[in-house]
């Protein structure tokens, strides 16, 4: 399946082509004039365990695009679904916590990412609402990321672990 999307703004004409090959996701940013992979700019490849997880990173990276104004100009776009869970192939930093409050049924995943802190919210099952806070610099970031999981833990909110996959093999 390959993919390629298109964003306008001003003057300016921004391409991404999304394209999975099996289990292997590969994307590229696209010169806005020949609509060729940008120089100097080199693909981003994901290889993942199942062709179905590389569908699921697609469908992920679709969805991340879109609100940004983003639309298809070629290819046939894939069948989102808003209650697909992609907690198993989102791109995680090391910062990335997930927590649930099973009393109320809700989720909220917080991930820090240089000065971005990224929060996504939403019911248990469901896709969420993605929130980005750009900071003027990490410190701040680090602030306020720690000050999130402080006020996640008072209003009960439980971290969810999910075993590495080298917990995973020593068992």
């Amino acid at each position: 399946m390959r993919v390629v999307y298109e964003l306008r703004s001003g003057a300016m004409t921004y391409g991404l082509e999304l394209e999975q090959v099996g289990a292997t996701v590969t994307t590229r940013e696209l010169r806005y004039t020949t609509g060729e992979p940008r120089a100097g700019l080199k693909p981003t490849k994901k290889r993942f365990a199942s062709e179905a997880d590389a569908g699921k990173y697609l469908r992920l990276s679709v969805t991340t695009i879109l609100p940004r104004g983003y639309a298809l100009v070629e290819g046939t776009a894939p069948v989102l679904d808003p209650a697909e869970d992609f907690r198993k192939v989102k791109d995680k930093t090391r910062a990335y916590r997930y927590f649930e409050h099973r009393d109320h049924g809700n989720f909220v995943d917080v991930d820090l990412d240089a000065s971005n802190m990224v929060i996504v919210e939403g019911k248990i099952g469901e896709a969420g609402v993605e929130t980005i806070i750009e900071h003027d610099w990490d410190g701040d970031a680090k602030t306020a990321y720690k000050a999130k999981l402080a006020e996640l833990a008072r209003d009960g909110y439980v971290l969810v672990e999910e075993p590495t996959p080298k917990a995973k093999r020593k068992r």
